[in-house]
Order: structure tokens, then C-alpha cells, then sequence
């Protein structure tokens, strides 16, 4: 028999080492239900726990084997024929000895940082519940940002079939699960309970548990209206769930030690934290994600933390990284900022990091005087593309970084202009998969509203839509070509500007010539483009243009960053100046009336491709540089005085010091700059009037209220908020040209686009709205739906 019962007159037979947390899982007959749950648990980052499956089912578990944990002491068997999932909970949990429980019915499955991210908040907290979100196959989930919730919030429908983990005591403390309840809202009734008694909550609002569609449980619905019944004095009266007390606990406030403590993977090559703002979609994200694939397979294990909330428009590329990783943590997603540092230095310890590789996040660069003075057996590695952005923190921080990487000889001598050695700085140009991307037959399909190739000729922009990739340019350069009616252009990628862009098209009448495609796969539509049109106004090494190259497709680029050293000018594509609309469109025609040029031209390309952009050499590099960097560190490091792991001192939450109030003053300056800049003065200036008008009038002001909810616009927005920039300001001024949204009842970029008149003007579609919309008719996208 598969899952051993272990059980002597109710009592469990103890394994050597204690765990620090019981996972009760609550099963029927479904074998395969159960399975996938057990799958889930033995995926965790964390391996400290043990397993308590509660068989409810009167048959035989025999038939529920699966080969893996026969031996496995974590895990146990009772058997209660019959029994309701609650009672299941509370017989497994009575058995439970560990400090902290969570419940689970078969069927559902862990993320495997579940264990990992839920104790480090309640191990480094006075709080007794960890709050998680159940994600299930059919619904988006929206919750409040990380922090300490009470007994307010818990009642929130954010927790319908929530999956908490907390600490037996605070179980026992308030009466334990209700079996009577509807299946589906026993742990949040419990919670509820448990926030009644002053017991302190922390929420995680990334979904950490996913639950198939066929899941048992009652509806949303149903859950919702069984809570609301059962706590309907509370619903009624907010204020009595506001006066609830929270508890607190003498003692350690911030402490890691536990985890610290448990079992490790043991490490068998180098291990790397890579550090990047946020996983959007980039040029950036798509090659490293590739290099991290590559060194995967050469024995290294990354980690990866992003620190930025980043926009919805900006895409999310998690899944280019999840099978090149080990894990991603996603910072915003789960901690409070002030725990950031923590739990770095956690993942610092516990998986015995070599490098710390910075891709460009600013949290990372503050961070990094305390990371060299408890870790400086560290390499710091950071990846610069061009000479603006994050080089302002190089410039800073530089005394701390031991290597930087870079991917074209100018970058490098900018680097060297500003004090850095030669020793200290590779130039690791980035390659492309030569496989994936190769030439390819014509494809004459209208795939996704992309032109037919059918005796056309398509001028392709395929990146980001954000100002220092030009799109706008792009567009004027298809209306100065619009006299050629057999040129057709394409648009691929999504970002900050695309509101503007649909909406400069169809002001040109472009609609029928210019196509918007979203998020491709750059190889499926570059196979239709008969070239490449890269006119950035700021650039690094972009990889569209290798990747055009590849496939044997020209490229009319401009002369910035590395492109120049990217483009043989006249044989494998045509160079430019910045923002050169008439060069670019002659440079385009030329191509469009010599065939025969356009097809040497994408020969050499591919030759030039094939002997400078393959992707082999780039991951050599970076495999030798790291190994390299790893072991000077290491000797260094035994040069220096022992010291003991971070000290708890160094690892407390911080209060705001003077220092931090002065950041909220220089970002809201860098933000009054912006909004004062030429490109943005015109805007700004006409937003104001109409907010002016909005205030005069009493109905307007509280229409617009109505429709700004300072509380959504700073949990949706992370960076707002760490920024203490007021968020109307910011939403009125800046943030809509970022399509942000001032609440769950108006969609700015859904306005945008049914306006395009608005998105031309640059005009504040909120105020837009409040003012004529309205009384005009026009929708935002909740009255629309």
C-alpha cells in the first residue's frame, strides 16, 4: 500500500527532524485529485514540512498509490469515514504538532513558493494568518496590495475561497473549523473568527494555490451569501469590524532564522540571483530570458526577483523565464517594501548565492552597500545596454560592482570615459537562436489581420510602442508613403503609446494601411515583412534587428547605440539619422523599386548574421565570466575577517527616515519636470484648465470622485505609491498617458480608444468624460459591459 498509515492510538510517529509547518490534506476517492495536490507539495522551494492526508472515503486508500513518498517519512494517513471537510481539517490539524498548518482539499495545487513566501511573512510578522488567493481556471483575480490586514479587509470578497496558513494556536483560539459551513468558505470563515479575536492578518495577494474549474465547492456566489448570513451584523455595522483589536506579541519582530534552519537543496553548481525591475516585454527580458535557458543547461541555477509593479500594457514574460530558472519572485506581489531587504538577504543565505546579476533594478542598487558589507564573498555583475536609464545608479554605486557587461564597444567606451577599468568591463554582444529565426517561404495568408503578401510590399515596426522606440515616427513615415498603394505597414507590440498611435492613424486616415497586431511571435511575422523598419531615438543592441537578419529580412535603421555596429550600411540594410523621416522613406522605397537589391540585401543578411550574431558565443561568455568572477570572490573573501550572518539588527523593518521624505521630493520634482517638458507642456497645461472647470462646478467635482479612487489607484499601482506622489496628481498629469486606470469603474485605455480624438489631444480622458462625455453619451468600459 502506497500511503502508509502511521497512526498508534491517535498519536503520529515523529521523523528525526521537526518540521516547521503540517500540511492537512483532506481526500475522498478521487486518486487523481489527490496525486496533483501531492505533486504540488513535493515541488515546494521550502522541503521542512510534513503531510497529513485525511481520508474521508470508506474504501481502501491502496488504490491512490503513486511510487514516490512510500519511504517519505513527512507523510501520514488517518482514515475518518464519512467525515465532512471541515472535520477532516480539525481531526489533521489536532494531530498537528508544527507551529503553523494549512489545509487543502485534494484537488488543489501549490505554487511552489507557497510554503517558501507564506512562513517568511509570518516567521518576520507578529501576525498569526498568512492570507493567499485561490486562482481558479476561469477567473482573474484582483486583490489589494501586500500588507497587514485586519478584520475590515478580511471580509472583503477578495477571500472567497481563500487558502490561509496560520498558527495552530490561533486555530485552537477561535473554535476551530466549522464543519456546518457551505463547502468552499471554511477557511474564510475561519479566518474571519480568527480576525474577531484581534488576531493579525498578512495578505498575499498573487494567486499562490490554483484550483481546477471541477474543483467541489460552492459558487462565489453561494460562499459570498453564506458568509454575509452567518456575519450579517458585521456587514451591516463596518465600524464593528473596524474596532476590532489587533493582538500583538513581545519578542523579535524580524526573524529568519527558522527557515533558514531547514533543509537545503544541495547545491551542485553555481547559483545566481538575477535582479530586473519588472518581467514586461522587452528586448532586454528576451534575451536574457535566453541566456538563462542556455546557462540552465550548463549546471547554474538562477533565482530571479523582480521589484517593479509593472503596467498591464506592458505585457508580462514570466513564462520566457520559468523553464530557464529555478524560481521567480516577483517582490511587489507578495511583501510589503520595507521586507524587501529581508527577504533578499533570505535568498542570499539560504541558497548560498555566487553572483548578483543587476539588470537594471534601482531597488537592487540602493541595496547594494548593505549586500557587499554582509556578503562579500558576492560578485555584483550589472548589464548596461546604453548610456541613459540606469546608468545614473552605476555612476552611484560603481565602487560597489565588481564586473560590468555590455553589449557594443561604444557603451564601453562611455564606460571608460566615466573611471571604469578595462579589466572590469566585457563587451558580450547578444546573439539569436539561428535555428528558430531563418529564412523562410513567403507566407500568403491574412494571418491575425496581418496584410496579405500577395504582390504587396510590407514595411514592418516590430518592439515596444514607447517614445525612445519612435513609433510615432514610423506612422509618419507610412503617411508619407501612402501614395504607394501597394505598401501595406505593420505594427507589432504593445506598451505605453498605443492609445496614441491607433489614434495618429486614423486622424491620417491609415486605418485600412497601417495594421495593429499586439504581442506576436516576432519569427512567424517576420517571414511577411519584406523589411524591417527599427527608427529609434535611443537604442542599445536591439535584438529585432539580428533577429531580422537572420531570417534574411533587410532593415532600415537609425544610427544609434549599437546598430551601427549591427548594419552594413548598403549591404544588409540602410542606416539613417534619428528621426530622419524623409531618409527613411527613400532608404524604404529603394528596396520597394529594386527587388533584386531587397533580395541580396537579405542574403548578406543572413551571411552576416550566421558570422556575428549566433547565440553560442554570448552564453560562453557569460558562463566563463561568472565562473571566473565566483572564484576571485571566494579567494577574496577568505582574506576577509569571519563574520556571523546578517545580524538581526540589519534586517529590521526601518521607520521612514528624513532621507526617504527627501526621495518623495526629488521624485515629485523629476514628475513636475516631466510634466513642464516640452513634449509634455501642452498637455499639462490643458489638463489643468479642465480640471479647473471641474472644480468650479459642484456635481462635476463629485462625479469625478466618484469615478478617482485614491485607495485602488495606490494598491494598483505600487510605484505610485513607494513614490508618495499624490495620486491624483499623478493620474491627471501622467499616469493616464501610461493608460492607468483612477478606478475599477473606468478604463482609461478602452476610452482612449473609442475616442481617438481625446487620445491626439493628449487630454485626460477622465476629465474628458466628466465634463462632456457624459452629457454626450459617450461609455466607459463598465457602462459599455
Amino acid at each position: 500500500m502506497l500511503l502508509e498509515t502511521r497512526w498508534h492510538h491517535g498519536k503520529k510517529n515523529r521523523t528525526a527532524v521537526q518540521s516547521l509547518v503540517t500540511i492537512v490534506v483532506a481526500c475522498s476517492d478521487n486518486a487523481g485529485e489527490l496525486r496533483s495536490t501531492l505533486d504540488s507539495i513535493f515541488a515546494q522551494t521550502f522541503a521542512n514540512f510534513e503531510i497529513i492526508v485525511v481520508h474521508s472515503s470508506s474504501d481502501d486508500v491502496s488504490g491512490m498509490d503513486r511510487p514516490d513518498p512510500v519511504a517519505d517519512p513527512r507523510i501520514h494517513v488517518m482514515r475518518l469515514p464519512g467525515a465532512a471537510l471541515g472535520d477532516a481539517w480539525n481531526a489533521g490539524v489536532e494531530q498537528a504538532s508544527d507551529d503553523y498548518v494549512c489545509c487543502l482539499a485534494a484537488g488543489q495545487e501549490l505554487a511552489p513558493t507557497y510554503l517558501e513566501k507564506c512562513l517568511f511573512v509570518l516567521e518576520t510578522s507578529q501576525s498569526g494568518i498568512c492570507l493567499t488567493q485561490q486562482q481558479e481556471s476561469t477567473r482573474r483575480l484582483v486583490a489589494p496590495r501586500p500588507r497587514a490586514v485586519g478584520l475590515e479587509w478580511i471580509m472583503k470578497e477578495y477571500w472567497v475561497g481563500c487558502l490561509p496558513m496560520f498558527r495552530k494556536d490561533s486555530w485552537d483560539q477561535a473554535g476551530r473549523y466549522d464543519a456546518r459551513m457551505m463547502g468552499g468558505c471554511e477557511n474564510w470563515d475561519l479566518c474571519i473568527r480568527m480576525a474577531k479575536l484581534g488576531v493579525q492578518a498578512q495578505c498575499i495577494p498573487g494567486p499562490l494555490v490554483h484550483q481546477r474549474a471541477d474543483g467541489v465547492g460552492a459558487s462565489r456566489h453561494a460562499a459570498l451569501d453564506a458568509i454575509r448570513q452567518k456575519y450579517i451584523h458585521l456587514y451591516r455595522n463596518p465600524d464593528l469590524a473596524r474596532a476590532a483589536g489587533v493582538q500583538t506579541k513581545e519578542g523579535p519582530v524580524f526573524s529568519y532564522a527558522r527557515l533558514l534552519a531547514s533543509p537545503r537543496v544541495p547545491k551542485s553548481g553555481l547559483t545566481i540571483l538575477l535582479a530586473m525591475p519588472a518581467l514586461t516585454m522587452g528586448g532586454a527580458e528576451a534575451i536574457v530570458s535566453q541566456i538563462c535557458h542556455q546557462l540552465k543547461e550548463r549546471g547554474l541555477r538562477i533565482f530571479v526577483i523582480s521589484t517593479d509593479q509593472p503596467l498591464e500594457s506592458q505585457g508580462d514574460t514570466s513564462q520566457w523565464f520559468e523553464q530557464g530558472v529555478a524560481e521567480i519572485y516577483h517582490l511587489p506581489h507578495f511583501l510589503e517594501i520595507w521586507r524587501w531587504p529581508g527577504f533578499i538577504f533570505y535568498l542570499l543565505q539560504q541558497y548560498s548565492v555566487d553572483i548578483l546579476w543587476q539588470v537594471g533594478s534601482g531597488f537592487v542598487y540602493d541595496l547594494m552597500p548593505d549586500i557587499k558589507q554582509y556578503f562579500p564573498g558576492i560578485a555584483i555583475v550589472d548589464l548596461l545596454f546604453n548610456p541613459v536609464g540606469h546608468t545614473a545608479n552605476y555612476l552611484k554605486y560603481n565602487c560597489l560592482i565588481d564586473h560590468v557587461v555590455t553589449e557594443h564597444a561604444g557603451m564601453k567606451t562611455w564606460l571608460l570615459e566615466h573611471g571604469e577599468t578595462e579589466e572590469n568591463v566585457s563587451v558580450i554582444p547578444n546573439g539569436v537562436d539561428l535555428q528558430r529565426f531563418s529564412p523562410r517561404a513567403r507566407d500568403d495568408t491574412d494571418a491575425a489581420g496581418a496584410p496579405s503578401k500577395a504582390a504587396r510590399f510590407v514595411a514592418g515596426f516590430i518592439g515596444r510602442l514607447s517614445e525612445e522606440k519612435a513609433p510615432d515616427l514610423f506612422i509618419e513615415i507610412a503617411a508619407r508613403l501612402a501614395r504607394r498603394r501597394e505598401m501595406d505597414f505593420i505594427i507589432c507590440g504593445t506598451g505605453p503609446l498605443y492609445p496614441e498611435l491607433q489614434a495618429r492613424v486614423r486622424a491620417k486616415g491609415l486605418a485600412a494601411r497601417v495594421r495593429f497586431l499586439g504581442f506576436v511571435d516576432t519569427s512567424e511575422y517576420l517571414q511577411n515583412c519584406d523589411v524591417v523598419v527599427v527608427c529609434s531615438r535611443m537604442d542599445g543592441r536591439p535584438n529585432i534587428v539580428m533577429e531580422a537578419a537572420a531570417m534574411g529580412v533587410p532593415v532600415v535603421a537609425s544610427r544609434v547605440g549599437g546598430i551601427p555596429e549591427m548594419v552594413a550600411d548598403g549591404v544588409t540594410g540602410r542606416l539613417c539619422d534619428t528621426g530622419d523621416v524623409a531618409g527613411f522613406s527613400d532608404a524604404i522605397l529603394e528596396l520597394a523599386d529594386h527587388a533584386d537589391v531587397r533580395v541580396m540585401m537579405g542574403h548578406s543578411a543572413r551571411q552576416w548574421a550566421e558570422e556575428h550574431f549566433g547565440f553560442l558565443g554570448t552564453v560562453t561568455n557569460y558562463a566563463s565570466l561568472f565562473e571566473r568572477l565566483a572564484r576571485k570572490q571566494a579567494e577574496q573573501a577568505k582574506l576577509l575577517p569571519r563574520t556571523e550572518a546578517v545580524p538581526l539588527l540589519a534586517i529590521q523593518p526601518r521607520p521612514r527616515p528624513a532621507r526617504e521624505r527627501q526621495r518623495t521630493l526629488i521624485r515629485s520634482l523629476r514628475t513636475l519636470i516631466i510634466m513642464l517638458s516640452p513634449h509634455h507642456l501642452i498637455s499639462t497645461l490643458r489638463n489643468a484648465v479642465l480640471w479647473a472647470m471641474v472644480r468650479r462646478n459642484r456635481e462635476r467635482t463629485a462625479l469625478f470622485h466618484s469615478l478617482f479612487d485614491k485607495s485602488y489607484y495606490l494598491s494598483t499601482y505600487r510605484d505610485v505609491a513607494d513614490s508618495g506622489i499624490p495620486p491624483l496628481l499623478h493620474y491627471l498629469f501622467y499616469g493616464f498617458l501610461e493608460l492607468r486606470n483612477p478606478s475599477d469603474q473606468f478604463d482609461t485605455e478602452y476610452y482612449l480608444r473609442q475616442h481617438p480624438d481625446v487620445a491626439v489631444d493628449r487630454v485626460n480622458p477622465l476629465l474628458h468624460y466628466v465634463l462632456h462625455g457624459k452629457n454626450e453619451g459617450l461609455t466607459s468600459a463598465a457602462q459599455a459591459t
